[in-house]
This record gives C-alpha cells, sequence and structure tokens, in this order.
C-alpha cells in the first residue's frame, strides 16, 4: 500500500470547529507541550511518551477518539488491596468519556509513558522540541501503523519498519532520523553494528519510495497550515514550514538517513565516538559521512541545526 499522510477538508474543518471550543479535549491535545500530533492516512495520531495516547479518526461525519483501554485505567487513591477482607467488586477507576479525558489527561499520559522504554520517550521529547519535526513513529507501508499492544514489550521495542522522526531542513531536504540510546546494544558489535543494517532499510526505502514520501510530506505541510491550535501554528510559522508551503514542489526526500545518539554522559563521550566511528565505517551508503552520525548527550540539547 502506497505511502499516504492526508487529511481531507471536511475533516480540517471539524477539528477547527473543535478548536474554537475552549473546553474541548481537541483543543487541550493541540495545546500540549508534551504532545506530538502525527498526520497518518485520514486520522491523527496524538504521542506522549512515544506511545498514542489517541486516535483521532473522522467517520460518518463524525469526529472519533480512540484511545488503547490500557492508558484509561487508573490506580485508585489506595492502590492496594487487601485480598482477606470482604470488599466484593472492587474495580480500578477507568476513564470512558470525553468529560474523563480531560479531567484525567495528565494522568494518561503518566500510565501510558510506563509502557514506553526510554528511547520512545526521548524521541517524543525531540519531536515536541524541534519544531522542524514534520513526524515520528512513521511506518513503511500504511498495513503496518498499527500502534503496538502496551503489553506487548516485543512490539512497544521492535522499531523494524518505522522511522523515528522525519525533519523538513532549511533547504527542504526531507532528512529521516533513527534514533537510539547509548545503551541500545545495537550501536556496537565485535563486526557490524545492527544498526547499521536498519539504516540501510532506510536507504533503500527512500529511494525506492522517494516519489510518494514527497507528496505524503507536502501534504502534511499543507495540512498544518491549515489547522488551528498552538501545536500546529508554532510550526507553520516556522521558516522552514513557511518556504515549504510556498514552494511546495521544492521538497525533496535525502535519501541518506541519519543516526541520532542520544542519552549520555560527559565520561562516554569516548565511548560514543569510538562506535559513532564504527557504525560510520560499516555502513554501506553513497554519502554516508561521519556528519550523518549525531551524538548528543540529553534530549534538551538537541536543536534543528543538529539535522542539517
Amino acid at each position: 500500500m502506497a505511502f499516504q499522510r492526508t487529511l481531507d477538508q471536511a475533516f480540517i474543518d471539524a477539528l477547527n470547529l473543535l478548536h474554537e471550543q475552549p473546553a474541548s479535549w481537541w483543543r487541550k491535545l493541540v495545546d500540549s507541550t508534551d504532545v506530538f500530533l502525527a498526520i497518518r492516512k485520514n486520522c491523527i495520531n496524538a504521542y506522549s511518551c512515544g506511545m498514542s495516547i489517541g486516535k483521532i479518526v473522522r467517520e460518518n461525519r463524525t469526529i472519533r477518539l480512540l484511545v488503547h483501554e490500557e492508558y484509561l485505567t487508573l490506580t485508585s487513591r489506595d492502590p492496594y488491596v487487601d485480598l482477606l477482607a470482604s470488599i466484593p467488586g472492587r474495580t480500578r477507576p477507568i476513564v470512558s468519556d470525553e468529560k474523563g479525558y480531560l479531567t484525567h489527561l495528565s494522568r494518561i499520559k503518566k500510565r501510558a509513558g510506563r509502557f514506553a522504554g526510554d528511547e520512545r520517550k526521548g524521541t517524543n521529547k525531540v519531536a515536541c522540541r524541534v519544531l522542524t519535526v514534520l513526524d515520528m513513529e512513521a511506518a513503511f507501508e500504511d498495513r503496518l501503523d498499527q500502534e503496538p499492544d502496551p503489553e506487548n514489550e516485543t512490539e512497544v521495542l521492535a522499531d523494524r519498519g518505522r522511522m523515528d522522526l522525519i525533519v523538513l531542513t532549511s533547504d527542504l531536504r526531507l532528512v529521516v532520523v533513527e534514533a537510539k540510546l547509548y545503551a541500545n546494544g545495537e550501536l556496537r558489535a565485535k563486526g557490524t553494528p545492527k544498526v547499521c543494517g536498519q539504516l540501510e532499510d532506510y536507504h533503500r526505502f527512500l529511494t525506492a519510495q522517494r516519489r510518494p514520501l514527497e507528496a505524503a510530506y507536502r501534504n502534511v505541510v499543507s495540512i498544518f497550515g491549515k489547522l488551528r491550535g498552538g501545536f500546529f501554528e508554532k510550526r507553520a510559522g516556522h521558516p522552514n514550514w513557511l518556504k515549504g508551503m510556498n514552494t511546495p514542489a521544492s521538497i525533496a526526500i535525502d535519501p541518506v538517513p541519519r543516526l541520532l545518539i542520544f542519552g549520555f554522559d560527559e565520561l562516554q563521550k569516548r565511548g560514543v565516538q569510538e562506535n559513532a566511528a564504527q557504525i560510520q565505517s560499516h555502513v554501506n551508503i553513497p554519502g554516508f559521512v561521519p556528519d550523518c552520525v549525531i551524538p548528543v548527550g540529553g534530549t534538551t540539547s538537541i536543536k534543528e541545526a543538529h539535522f542539517g
């Protein structure tokens, strides 16, 4: 199935009307600084801590907010249960409506974070901080765009077939970034580190799917310019986005992926440099130069300039 990023005009109009309501759940999401809103094929995923805390769809002219039940199950005031006491029918409180979602959004985010690893959390932070990020957790194919089951650790930790970050540079290149924690064992090996194969997979995909990817992200740039709310307006006002909206045909894929390594301290810098050199020497991608490996200690230090 072709790679697509779309929202029809009726969907956009409905979301903008919803944003006009001061107490709406959509306005709360759009104005949350720790939530990244990713356009999909006629739907939007709202990411917090790297997990989708809301899939927004429009069906039969109605907006729907779909949330995994695991994130809606909240702890009680007293989380301990006395198994020897006769207290029948005790259940945990569950968010079951829009009002509950609004009231408990911070708790929903926190619960989603319990199912995410530090790598997903860090990637989400970068996506929210760097205004030139267009997308995160982007599956190679629409059929793979299903979010992982929070209870399945293998699914949560797996990232094959997904692009962590897609960035729009000042010269309107679309740069794909693979983000790895320094602690991730895929960064090091006696021979070829596992991440090298992942980067080569990205390169093959970017080369083969250049046209649909460019069309998809030209749509994303256009859509962001039409949606209201803090998240979209901050990005649509950025010079890179403005340039992309004015000359969409200039937006083009850079087939050389980047590797972002984060989550290390000063004492680990030498080891990071050694890993970066090993990875660069083993990646079989034309144009994959040393600068394509980007080591930055903490997520708060990562800026748009790191991605070109």
